[in-house]
């Protein structure tokens, strides 16, 4: 497949976050926190753009399909918890996105994850990837995620995320990562917390 990967930019933003709300409309974790399928349609590229523009481009670690088919956000070593004062002055743009009502939830699921994120300050985080279901299962995944961790072997430098599908799961199981805890949300589904070791000789 002749996909190739390359840095996205802040004018990538409109273009990724409709494929990115697009690849999680039906995720579990998203039905879970936005249960009803109208308002997830409508708020996911939102609250993606606000993650794009407002978190993810500044670590210049945004990695895009060049066809449009699929994204990853990357976080450096030591930089996935935000200070005071970054929450001080993100709060008010993610309550534009996020509707009342779902705030609650999206509360919980943030503290969750969180309260799950190793306390080894020399890893590489990945908080969100994901293709365009019209481009699932054609390798685009596993392309955006070898962009990666080639790199990250050659640094010999481990990686964490959370999958939020047993689908994501397999996939990045396949990628080196293994399963190290669970979180089943309140009366929803579960993720699970993968950390990905270095491989040597790459």
């Amino acid at each position: 497949m002749g996909v190739a990967i390359r840095k996205g930019s802040a004018e990538d933003a409109a273009a990724v976050s409709a494929t990115l709300g697009a690849a999680f409309q039906q995720d579990p974790i998203n039905t879970w926190w936005i249960p009803e399928d109208s308002e997830r349609a409508r708020m996911l590229p939102s609250f993606f753009r606000f993650a794009i523009e407002r978190l993810w481009l500044r670590f210049d670690e945004v990695h895009v399909a060049d066809d449009g088919a699929g994204a990853a956000a990357w976080v450096p070593p030591a930089r996935w918890r935000l200070t005071e004062e970054e929450e001080a002055h993100l709060a008010p743009f993610f309550v534009d996105v996020v509707a009342p009502e779902y705030l609650q939830r999206a509360g919980v699921l943030i503290g969750l994850i969180e309260e799950r994120h190793p306390d080894d300050p020399e890893h590489w985080y990945l908080p969100c990837i994901g293709v365009h279901p019209d481009r699932q299962g054609q390798g685009v995944g596993s392309k955006l995620l070898r962009h990666m961790t080639t790199r990250l072997d050659r640094e010999a430098l481990p990686a964490y995320l959370e999958a939020s599908s047993e689908q994501n799961r397999a996939l990045y199981l396949r990628h080196g990562f293994e399963v190290t805890g669970e979180l089943t949300l309140p009366d929803g589904p579960t993720m699970w917390m993968m950390w990905r070791d270095p491989r040597g000789g790459a």
